[in-house]
């Protein structure tokens, strides 16, 4: 990965019931971590099960410190490991379900890490323009950066509800819009997120049949990346000149960038090409 620019992984990670699951492919790379030079961060997938109280809560974030955090190949910005979270709508729906909120929440995390000898949590939350999550946070929230898992609309409008795409063409052009709208409407950083494509079709498929045509060929890819380095170069502060990228191997959703027999290196080699 290293050799193609590729400098961390962000895996998935599941919390229920007091502990993890579905962790078989971190626990793979954590044992030859030393080894490997690409480094790691966690994405937490809270569109899944999550925290029954705030005591699991913090479980949870001690959980994170005590496991991963004081790894040498954690992901770190300004010396704070970085947690992306699947959906930040969500988080704030569940955090009032306990009588919290995602302030509050992430308020006891930061004394949670500094209580482990920690500088604090690197927060980024996964959002899209126009959510009404903005109507409460702004640019004022608790998070420290934004970015996304991925997108799924084309044709965007000035308010929901958006179109899913039915092509990689219009699910690139609606990733660009989504780039667009953050750089120009909020104040903290965003990681470009950046998608191979969407196909759904081996896990049954999309509801809408037709945004199961939104895989990309490396040529749609290289276009697709030209855009987002194009305009993370426009704004480098904002988007700290970094990216994420869905998704290594997802295969039951059509979005691959890893060595495959169709295409080879080829995605990987473009990745390489363009933010070399």
């Amino acid at each position: 990965m290293s050799k193609y620019h590729v400098n961390f992984v962000v895996y998935d990670w599941y919390w229920g019931g007091g502990k993890t699951y579905l962790d078989h492919a971190l626990l793979s790379y954590l044992r030859v971590s030393n080894d490997y030079p690409v480094g790691f961060s966690l994405l937490w997938a809270n569109h899944s099960v999550t925290p029954k109280s705030e005591q699991d809560f913090a479980s949870m974030v001690s959980y994170w410190c005590q496991n991963y955090f004081k790894k040498s190949k954690y992901q770190t910005i300004n010396g704070w490991p970085v947690v992306y979270i699947f959906s930040a709508s969500m988080l704030e729906e569940n955090a009032k379900k306990i009588g919290k909120s995602t302030k509050e929440l992430f308020e006891l995390a930061q004394n949670i890490a500094k209580s482990n000898g920690l500088k604090g949590i690197y927060f980024v939350g996964g959002v899209g323009a126009y959510e009404p999550f903005f109507k409460t946070y702004g640019t004022k929230g608790p998070y420290s950066a934004y970015s996304a898992y991925n997108y799924h609309t084309g044709k965007l409008d000035q308010s929901p509800p958006f179109e899913f795409s039915h092509s990689y063409e219009e699910l690139s052009n609606g990733y660009q819009y989504q780039w667009e709208w953050f750089f120009r409407n909020q104040n903290i950083p965003y990681i470009t997120p950046i998608t191979a494509g969407w196909d759904k079709s081996p896990w049954k498929g999309s509801k809408d049949k037709c945004h199961d045509m939104s895989f990309s060929n490396p040529e749609q890819f290289k276009l697709h990346l030209e855009r987002a380095k194009k305009i993370m170069d426009e704004y480098p502060e904002k988007s700290m000149k970094m990216t994420v990228i869905c998704c290594w191997n997802e295969f039951g959703e059509g979005s691959v960038i890893e060595p495959t027999k169709k295409y080879g290196f080829e995605y990987l080699e473009l990745i390489s090409d363009v933010f070399k």
